[in-house]
């Protein structure tokens, strides 16, 4: 269960704001570009810190692909994501099924509405499997602990690519890079790529970005159906 909700979460809780791609764009291998000294690197990573702090909300829509290995097969997924500080967000997905994860505190629920079933579980934000699952809560330095991180910027314009490869071979076994893309101005996330051991890949961009707009903290109650399935892991 660790495993499988680390890669669910890692394919989602990375990216908060995205200009428009087209999906080839993200798919693509990225140009060849000179890797980012390492002091530069540690100056970015601050300034990534600081902008972080300044989101105190956070909505947007999204678009998601996964190509699906060895065929590739592509699932798209739409949806809408919302976030609140210091620990609420939901991830709320219509694909081939209909699908919400919402994040309170140390506590998440999968709530799938397709199969009328619900997965609770806790998040210790000291496991490799779990601390991501905080999203926007936890420092930027802390997604980057179990990763070998090198940054390329192709020019002073384009946007700093993050090229994270896991370290430790239980993220090996799931994970075979991420890549991450920030605006050079506002230093927020624009999209990513995940490609998985399996060869699987999965890329997200997101458009009618709305930041540090009124959030009621009703969008992010939730209350199980008596009908539902519930599956409890905690």
């Amino acid at each position: 269960m660790k495993k499988l909700v680390y890669i669910f979460a890692l394919s989602i809780m990375m990216s908060a704001l995205s200009y428009c791609q087209t999906e080839q764009d993200v798919i693509v291998e990225e140009p060849a570009a000179t890797a980012m000294a390492d002091t530069e690197k540690d100056a970015l990573l601050a300034r990534l810190e600081e902008t972080r702090q300044t989101v105190v909300s956070l909505e947007a829509r999204f678009q998601q692909t996964k190509v699906v290995m060895p065929f590739s097969e592509k699932e798209y997924a739409t949806g809408s994501f919302r976030y609140k500080a210091p620990d609420k967000s939901t991830w709320s997905f219509s694909g081939s099924e209909k699908t919400t994860v919402l994040i309170k505190g140390n506590r998440g629920f999968i709530i799938n509405d397709t199969l009328a079933q619900v997965q609770i579980f806790e998040i210790d934000t000291n496991s490799r499997f779990d601390f991501i699952m905080a999203g926007l809560a936890r420092p930027i330095s802390a997604f980057f602990t179990d990763f070998d991180v090198v940054v390329f910027q192709d020019t002073d314009t384009a946007p700093y690519r993050f090229h994270l490869t896991p370290k430790n071979d239980d993220l090996k076994a799931i994970v075979s890079s991420f890549d991450i893309m920030f605006d050079p101005q506002s230093l927020l996330p624009q999209s990513f790529k995940l490609i998985e051991a399996s060869g699987d890949i999965t890329v997200m961009f997101f458009d009618e970005v709305r930041l540090n707009e009124p959030l009621d903290d009703a969008v992010f109650e939730y209350k199980v159906p008596p009908t539902y399935e519930v599956i409890d892991y905690r």
